[in-house]
């Protein structure tokens, strides 16, 4: 969720562009320095001239973002638009559906969790396997619950 911007343009909201260089996908910070010009522009500084083309198409194919980057030599610059109410209503949407994906791998890990514990009924009790499960749905509450209000916290920012 800190990849969603609010006001000011933050190098972050790259992080989960990935370019395809030489046959190889890499994270951003692989080929180039990623900084801030302005408060809504920021610079990829090319480590190497010819995957600037890469970096370009990268960030223009990164769809949730909808930003327009253009090339000048080993210089990606991407013009991030101003936040409209309609922009900012689609990062809501993002960030939901993150909070969505974020709960549903603790979903993963707690059915994991629960069936290490039943693989291992025969080592316990049926009372100390019932607790141990308890255990595990109250974690996985817990971090669901804190996904939530991250998830509230971060749509109230977005729309103020």
């Amino acid at each position: 969720l800190a990849n969603f911007r609010i006001g000011k343009v933050s190098p972050a909201i790259l992080d989960n562009v990935r370019v395809s260089v030489n046959g190889a996908e890499t994270v951003i910070e692989g080929v180039g320095q990623v900084a801030v010009k302005d408060s809504n522009t920021l610079v990829v500084t090319c480590f190497d001239p010819q995957s600037a083309t890469a970096v370009e198409q990268a960030v223009r194919d990164t769809a949730d973002l909808k930003l327009t980057p253009t090339r000048d030599g080993n210089v990606v610059r991407v013009s991030v638009p101003k936040l409209t109410k309609e922009y900012r209503e689609s990062m809501v949407k993002l960030a939901k559906k993150a909070a969505d994906d974020n709960k549903a791998r603790v979903r993963r890990v707690r059915q994991k969790g629960i069936t290490l514990v039943r693989d291992e009924k025969d080592a316990m009790s049926k009372d100390d396997t019932r607790r141990m499960e308890e255990m595990v749905g109250a974690l996985s509450d817990k971090y669901s619950a804190e996904i939530d209000a991250l998830a509230t916290a971060k749509a109230k920012e977005l729309m103020n």
